[in-house]
């Protein structure tokens, strides 16, 4: 992994992109702050997937303007997980996080982040900050609201279940140290969707401290055609919710022993999300249960049933 003296940024952003010209540049001039003490201190990675529109273009056009901030790499198509691990391999920043390129950054959160990020740098594994999902008439259709403490948290003993923290164990609320990213050896699955989870999930199994940061920095667009947590394309990339939800079970079955009461709860909360999805899609949407569909309830089934939490 790299040192400390390889990390030039103090904030790494990845932007998995396929066929997101009609939105790459909304989410880019989102990230050209004013500061550009703060600006400079950004870097930005554009991970084109393959795109058979404008968007490596796009990418190309801010590179060419900011050079010492946007980076526009092109590769393979391999979804959205390929992306994230591209990313982390290319970062040099010390901290770490995701925007998806139909989502944006609110300017002047993002300048609020990076003055904490600085001032804090090597205090705590990972920040939590604030979202809120906007929908495609523009209207807030949902905002994280929290009461977290200031200063530095330890994750061991804070208790997220059943307060208005949990909303935040999310990708669109942490901003993870680089260096835990490597530590943990966070390698999403490729050629699959929804390995968001996946961000979430296994840099927190072993992260100490963090904080939290009020400002309301990921803008969460939802309700456009094609996105992944359509009805459509949730029926159609299903098995992507049991493979995520299958590997980090097993992995969390694996090491609850080590994990302290308020981790398990904050873990199992992560774990469940593509778990209920899963079960949604089988039960609610789908007419007809093929063999292999049962097969893995099943053993999905089986391994949900030792974790009590859930």
């Amino acid at each position: 992994s790299k040192t400390p003296k390889d990390m030039s940024k103090i904030l790494s952003i990845v932007i998995p992109t396929y066929n997101m010209e009609k939105y790459l540049q909304r989410c880019l001039d989102s990230l050209v702050i004013e500061d550009r003490y703060l600006f400079e201190q950004i870097e930005i990675l554009v991970i084109n997937d393959g795109s058979k529109d404008r968007s490596l273009e796009i990418a190309q056009s801010y590179q060419e303007k900011f050079p010492s901030v946007f980076r526009a790499i092109d590769k393979k198509n391999g979804n959205y997980g390929s992306c994230i691990n591209k990313g982390l391999a290319e970062a040099t920043g010390m901290f770490f996080r995701i925007l998806d390129a139909d989502d944006w950054f609110d300017q002047e959160a993002l300048q609020t982040v990076v003055k904490a990020l600085i001032s804090g740098q090597d205090t705590f594994d990972f920040v939590l900050t604030n979202y809120r999902a906007i929908d495609v008439n523009g209207t807030i259709q949902d905002y994280a609201e929290v009461n977290m403490p200031k200063g530095q948290l330890d994750f061991d003993s804070f208790r997220f279940i059943n307060t208005p923290n949990e909303r935040l164990l999310v990708m669109h609320s942490i901003t993870f140290k680089t260096s835990l990213l490597h530590d943990v050896g966070l390698k999403h699955q490729e050629g699959i969707s929804y390995t968001d989870i996946e961000y979430c999930y296994y840099p927190l199994t072993t992260a100490k401290s963090f904080c939290y940061i009020d400002a309301t920095l990921y803008q969460y667009y939802i309700g456009r055609e094609g996105q992944t947590v359509s009805v459509e394309s949730t029926l159609a990339h299903y098995n992507d919710y049991y493979k995520v939800a299958l590997r980090a079970t097993n992995d969390y079955l694996l090491r609850e022993k080590d994990f302290s009461s308020e981790r398990k709860e904050s873990l199992c909360r992560i774990i469940y999300n593509p778990i209920v999805s899963y079960y949604r899609v089988l039960l609610l949407n789908k007419k007809v249960l093929t063999q292999d569909d049962t097969q893995q309830l099943s053993l999905l089934d089986s391994c949900v049933n030792k974790v009590p939490m859930l």
